[in-house]
């Protein structure tokens, strides 16, 4: 926007850039709609430019679009063999229940995070099939050892195995039918209501639906339900899946900002605390039995 102002004011003449229109579907608050109303200020080219500068920041630029654009594009899922993704290194420290078959509803509390679940899920019979875990997350995570933030999280992720440490992972090739088929997904995450930053204008915290399906792609806005609600000092957050899709992960998933900075949240079980409590344990036997 910025860029095509500064062409006409160095081409057009006073006159000409007074008779320029851009025709807008109609009068509203946004920018593509404002522009016209400040081509008409009389003035030089700089207060024409200010003019319109000024609109233009009083609204989010829009352009409308009335002809068919091709996309989303999905590949197939086969395409995606062997390709790697950056896994959550958080995933340890989450609070987290594994999945069955069938209906269930519980909740999952991490600190001052509570996550409803109310799910209905059935194995689609492949020969190599995803389990599911339900997980709950307050906390600090790394991105990729570049800088630590704040995370809130209520979520549901797929498996290649049993335990924590193959979440958030894939099959090293796709095949047919492994993930789940979720007849009922809903998510209520109940978080402490975000407060507003007075030096910034601006929310400490804010909060996201999230969802990865197996053409590494998100959900399409039809295909779910977001929606929040204030009840006192805390919100609700309710994400429910409208439809069913082969999904990897589907979740709300929160920014805290204030804890940007701050050092990862340790694991639940630290693997290297059990280790070295099993090597003492080994000394201490052989102890005895030395001196027995």
């Amino acid at each position: 926007m910025v860029k095509m102002l500064l062409a006409l004011a160095r081409i057009l003449r006073t006159k000409e850039v007074h008779r320029l229109r851009i025709i807008a579907w109609k009068q509203s608050n946004r920018a593509s709609a404002n522009i016209p109303e400040a081509l008409q200020y009389l003035g030089s080219h700089s207060s024409t430019l200010n003019e319109s500068l000024n609109r233009t920041r009083r609204a989010v630029y829009c352009i409308c679009v009335n002809f068919p654009v091709p996309g989303p594009i999905y590949d197939d899922p086969t395409d995606h063999d062997g390709l790697v993704l950056i896994r959550d290194p958080s995933i340890p420290s989450h609070v987290t229940r594994k999945l069955v078959s069938g209906f269930q509803e519980f909740t999952l509390v991490d600190k001052e995070v509570s996550c409803r679940f109310r799910i209905r899920m059935n194995q689609r019979g492949g020969q190599q099939q995803y389990e599911y875990r339900a997980a709950a997350f307050s906390g600090v995570r790394s991105f990729s050892g570049v800088a630590t933030g704040g995370n809130r999280v209520c979520a549901v992720f797929a498996c290649t195995g049993d335990d924590l440490e193959s979440c958030g992972r894939r099959f090293k090739n796709f095949s047919i039918n492994s993930t789940a088929s979720f007849e009922e997904l809903t998510i209520i995450a109940t978080v402490p209501k975000p407060i507003t930053d007075t030096a910034v204008q601006a929310h400490d915290s804010s909060y996201f639906p999230v969802s990865l399906d197996v053409s590494i792609m998100p959900l399409e806005v039809k295909e779910y339900t977001y929606t929040e609600e204030s009840n006192g000092e805390t919100t609700n957050y309710t994400f429910t899946l409208n439809s069913n899709k082969e999904l990897y992960t589907f979740a709300v998933w929160g920014r805290i900002f204030e804890r940007d900075g701050l050092e990862p949240t340790k694991p639940l079980h630290d693997s290297s605390s059990v280790k070295g409590f099993s090597n003492i344990l080994m000394i201490l036997i052989a102890a005895f039995m030395v001196f027995k």
